[in-house]
Order: C-alpha cells, then sequence, then structure tokens
C-alpha cells in the first residue's frame, strides 16, 4: 500500500480483505509505504487481529520508492477514487504485479496488465491477492504485462500532448 489510507483510499477495506491471508502465513506482511504513521483507529484494528508484527508502515523519501515496488509480490491499490493513478505506473514500471479496483481511470492505465477486483468485494480482493501470491507462473506473467503497459506512457509524451492541446485552443478563433 503507497501513500495517505484515509477515506476513499481504503487501507481498512483493504486490510480487512487481507488480514486471514496474514493470518494464515506468518512470513507474509502488509507494507504501508508512506501516509505517515497509523492512526489510532487503525492501531486498534491491526491489533484486533493480532498482526501488529506483520503490517508495516514506514515513510519513506522518493528515491526509496522503486525499491518499496521491485521488493514487493504485489501492489495493491484499492482507492475508490483516483484522477490517474501514478502509483500504478510505477508499479508497472518496477516489474510489480498490480491489483486494483476496476473502476475510474484504473482499466484506462493499467490495461491487461491489472488483475482487477470488484469495488467493495472483500472476498473478491482477498482471492485476488492469493491468487498472485500462490501461483509464481501468473505472478511472472502480470509482471511482463506491466512492463509493457508502462511503456505507453511517458512524461515526454504527456508533455507533447498537453502542447499540442494547448496549441489547438489557441489556433481556434472563438
Amino acid at each position: 500500500f503507497v501513500g495517505n489510507r484515509s477515506n476513499y483510499k481504503n487501507f481498512i477495506f483493504f486490510f480487512e480483505s487481507v488480514a486471514s491471508l496474514l493470518k494464515e502465513d506468518s512470513n507474509l506482511y502488509l507494507v504501508c509505504a508512506g501516509g505517515n504513521s497509523f492512526t489510532k483507529e487503525e492501531l486498534e484494528l491491526i491489533n484486533s487481529y493480532s498482526l501488529t508484527n506483520q503490517v508495516i508502515q514506514n515513510n519513506f523519501k522518493d528515491a526509496e520508492l522503486a525499491t518499496y515496488y521491485t521488493k514487493a509480490r504485489c501492489f495493491v491499490f484499492p482507492s475508490a477514487y483516483e484522477g490517474f493513478g501514478i502509483p500504478v505506473l510505477e508499479s508497472m514500471s518496477c516489474g510489480c504485479p498490480i491489483i486494483l479496483a476496476n473502476h475510474s481511470s484504473f482499466p484506462e492505465v493499467a490495461g491487461d496488465a491489472g488483475i482487477y477486483f470488484e469495488l467493495g468485494n472483500k472476498e473478491d480482493l482477498k482471492d485476488k491477492v492469493a491468487s498472485i501470491l500462490s501461483d509464481n507462473e501468473k505472478r511472472l506473467t502480470y509482471v511482463a504485462k506491466g512492463l509493457e503497459q508502462a511503456k505507453k506512457f511517458s512524461w515526454e509524451k504527456t508533455t507533447k500532448e498537453c502542447i499540442n492541446v494547448e496549441l489547438f485552443y489557441l489556433s481556434m478563433k472563438f
């Protein structure tokens, strides 16, 4: 999990979805990169599942984020809404398979490189995470798909497209 954990980012939904997977495998960890320290509510929830030792929060410097993605078995982005979803591209670029809700801008960004779950369905999310953790061939397939999908996006391309839109509007006579 990367970044802010509040409200529409769905951290509590995510945690409750995968808590049983963490309980089944003491070598599995939920790492929250960024977003500052856990809130009192988050700590109480984590403690209520007796998973304090398997849920980790670390703030990071921008240069360190790629290390989190490359060492992760998967990246889950349970957010209910994003304008674009930069973490989706970041994770794919680092060879980290992504599990995300099938809504908002996510299908456009992730394409067929995303493993999609039904928003609000904890069992579906848990099943998708379990499948990527238990099937290394599937995991590697999604790593490759993600690396290919990420090639479709670049800051250079974005800049050119923005300039073209601006030039188009400047050329119009109102």
